[in-house]
C-alpha cells in the first residue's frame, strides 16, 4: 500500500529540540488545527483561487481553515495518483465505536467529497469498543491489537482508499487494510495529512509517498 503524506508532523526527537524553521511550524500548525488541537501563534496559507493570504489561527475559524487547506492538498495527491473515482474509507478514532460518527477522518473525508463529488466519503469503520490512546501511555500499538476490534465496512463496492489524519507506526493503517480485505477489498492507496518524521526531511510539505508493507 502506497501512503501519501501532505506534510511531515515532528515527532519528540531531538531533532526538533529548537531551531525551528517557518515551515516547520505551518505543518505541524496544519495537523493541529485539522485534529482541533490547541497551539500557539497561526499559520499563514494562500487560499486559492484568487491567491488571497489567510491566517489560521487557533479558534473554530482556524479548524475549519485547516480542513479546507489539508482537504485541497489531499485532493492534489490523489489527482496526482492518477485516482479520479474512489470511496474514501476513514481511519476510525480511537473513541468511534459507530459507523458515520464525527471524528477527524470523516471531516477530512466530507471535505474532499465537497471537492471531488466522485469521492465518496464513507466513514464505515468503528471500534467495538472505546480504545486506549498512545498518550495514554501504551504507546504505539501494532495492527494486530487494533484488528480484533475493527468493526463495520458492509456494503463497500468499487476502489477504496484509506484516509487518516497522522501515521506514525502505520499500525493502524495496515489494521484498516487487513480488516477490509476480509471483507474482500484490496486497498492499494493511503493518504494522510501528517506523516510524523524524526529527522528534518528536505522539505516539510515534499515527503515522499512511501511503502508500508501488508
Amino acid at each position: 500500500m502506497r501512503v501519501h503524506s501532505v506534510c511531515g508532523y515532528p515527532g519528540n526527537s531531538a531533532a526538533w529540540a529548537n531551531n525551528w524553521e517557518p515551515e516547520h511550524w505551518r505543518a505541524r500548525n496544519l495537523v493541529k488545527g485539522v485534529k482541533r488541537e490547541p497551539f500557539n501563534g497561526y499559520a499563514e496559507w494562500v487560499r486559492r483561487p484568487g491567491n488571497t493570504r489567510v491566517r489560521q489561527y487557533s479558534d473554530a475559524a482556524g479548524q475549519r481553515l485547516a480542513l479546507q487547506v489539508a482537504g485541497s492538498r489531499l485532493v492534489d495527491l490523489i489527482d496526482a495518483a492518477g485516482i479520479t473515482h474512489a470511496t474514501i474509507v476513514p481511519v476510525p478514532s480511537s473513541q468511534t465505536i459507530a459507523s458515520g460518527g464525527d471524528f477527524t477522518g470523516a471531516r477530512l473525508a466530507a471535505a474532499l467529497q465537497a471537492r471531488r463529488p466522485n469521492l465518496i466519503a464513507a466513514p464505515v469503520l468503528h471500534f467495538d469498543q472505546p480504545q486506549p490512546r498512545a498518550h495514554e501511555g501504551v504507546g504505539e500499538r501494532r495492527w494486530h491489537m487494533i484488528l480484533p476490534h475493527l468493526r463495520g465496512g458492509a456494503g463497500l463496492g468499487g476502489r477504496i482508499l484509506l484516509l487518516d489524519d497522522v501515521m506514525t507506526g502505520g499500525g493502524h493503517l495496515r489494521a484498516c487494510r487487513r480488516f477490509l480485505a476480509g471483507l474482500g477489498h484490496e486497498v492499494d492507496h493511503a493518504f494522510v495529512v501528517g506523516r510524523t518524521v524524526w529527522d528534518r526531511p528536505a522539505g516539510m510539505f515534499t515527503i515522499p509517498a512511501e511503502t508500508l508493507a501488508y
